[in-house]
């Protein structure tokens, strides 16, 4: 009798521990995923499908898919990964058709309607790019997984509240032609931006000239509160005691920005789960 208790303690004690790290692994990974690291991410969750404790999970599946959906933003790497999108689409598929999956669709519902956002403006640039057979994945992707994707016009860029007008749905487009530019300073061509070059070079498509530096695109602008901004808007950062960087807001909800990143060029960022954009947001204007 003693012998069979110890052998349930143990059988218990093995089980709660593979399902423990189970979980850790998993919250690595959305933290991972919440940060922008999606190449981490894709690679961390790479390790998991190779291990069979995890066969029964979807949730890695799920983060290695939008992974790749994101990493794509990027055109020179989408051109060494031509199948991304494709391969997005498979595992989305295959996570879809058990009831665990079904139900991490339903819970990451705000995660999703991001992914429909960046993909209905992926499509354009892809197809602006000359890129017809990722924008055909693309599109799939769309079509499958986001029932709304047939009525929702696809300038639509922003998944909040706020309405997008015609003349900031043409300036995101515009904007999102460059994502994969690489950073370069003192830029202001196609052929490398700073942050505030950026924003200069894509609002001259609306006629409207900008100050050079991000201090002077604040002070001209016309300040606004974080409740009345728009998709287009342009939102300033702070870091000791200077407005250093300037970007400009491609959805509300979550509150998302192109930018020039000095690390990464031009790409989109979550500002609401960054750690290092979030704490240094100052404000916001508009032309």
């Amino acid at each position: 009798m003693i012998m069979k208790r110890i052998l349930f303690i143990f059988i218990f004690v093995g089980s709660f521990s593979i399902s423990w790290g189970q979980d850790k692994a998993i919250q690595k990974l959305e933290l991972l995923f919440k940060q922008g690291h999606y190449r981490k991410v894709y690679r961390k969750s790479g390790f998991l499908l190779d291990k069979p404790e995890y066969d029964s999970s979807v949730e890695h599946k799920f983060y290695r898919a939008l992974s790749l959906i994101y990493m794509a933003q990027n055109q020179y790497w989408l051109k060494k990964n031509p199948t991304a999108f494709n391969d997005a689409f498979n595992l989305l598929t295959e996570i879809k058709q058990n009831k665990k999956g079904q139900k991490l669709f339903q819970n990451k519902s705000k995660e999703l309607a991001h992914v429909n956002t960046f993909l209905k403006n992926q499509t354009k640039t892809l197809k602006d790019k000359g890129l017809y057979t990722q924008q055909e994945d693309a599109q799939k992707l769309l079509s499958s997984f986001f029932s709304d994707s047939k009525n929702t016009p696809p300038t639509e860029l922003n998944e909040g509240k706020t309405p997008v007008a015609h003349h900031q749905s043409e300036l995101l487009i515009y904007a999102q032609k460059f994502i994969g530019t690489p950073y370069l300073w003192g830029g202001e061509s196609p052929e490398g931006f700073d942050c505030s070059g950026y924003t200069l070079y894509v609002y001259k498509k609306l006629n409207k000239d900008l100050p050079r530096t991000a201090h002077e695109q604040y002070l001209k602008g016309k300040k606004i509160s974080e409740k009345k901004i728009q998709p287009g808007d342009l939102v300033f950062f702070k870091h000791k005691g200077k407005i250093h960087h300037v970007g400009i807001i491609t959805c509300t909800s979550p509150l998302t920005m192109i930018h020039a990143s000095s690390s990464k060029g031009i790409v989109t960022t979550n500002i609401e789960t960054s750690s290092y954009w979030s704490p240094r947001l100052f404000g916001f204007a508009r032309y």
